[in-house]
């Protein structure tokens, strides 16, 4: 059984992560997101999130 081992991590995190429900935002996926993050960094990982949000046209203002 090969075992896979890592270094660097490169995570892309888009508006229905942060938003699931399209309105506000929900820490029910962040909060598990933030620990892999800080346990991996403390394990001497490299880390790295790209935020892509999409707002939608016509939204309020």
């Amino acid at each position: 059984m090969n075992r896979f081992t890592w270094q660097r991590a490169v995570i892309k995190v888009g508006s229905a992560l942060i938003a699931p429900e399209g309105n506000e935002c929900s820490g029910r996926y962040l909060l598990s997101l933030a620990r892999f993050i800080t346990a991996s960094r403390e394990a001497g990982k490299e880390v790295f999130w790209s935020l892509l949000v999409v707002w939608p046209l016509g939204a309020a203002k």
